[in-house]
C-alpha cells in the first residue's frame, strides 16, 4: 500500500468527521482529504447521480404501501 494518498469526501457532515477517518485509517498512512463543494455531485459524478435516480424510482415503485 502506498503511504500517501488524497481522499476526496462528499460533502456530507458525516463524510467529513476527520475524528472518524482517524480511527479507521491505517497508523502509517497520510493523506490529504478534499472534499467536494455541495451541489455539485450531478456535475462531476453523473453516472452516480442517474443511477440513484433510477433506483429510487424503481424502489419508490415497488415498496408496499
Amino acid at each position: 500500500m502506498e503511504d500517501r494518498c488524497i481522499l476526496l469526501a462528499d460533502s456530507w457532515k458525516t463524510f467529513a468527521d476527520q475524528d472518524a477517518v482517524i480511527e479507521l485509517k491505517p497508523e502509517e498512512l497520510q493523506y490529504e482529504m478534499i472534499t467536494i463543494s455541495p451541489k455539485v455531485t450531478g456535475s462531476i459524478q453523473p453516472l452516480d447521480v442517474l443511477c440513484f435516480r433510477m433506483y429510487k424510482g424503481c424502489f419508490n415503485t415497488t415498496k408496499p404501501a
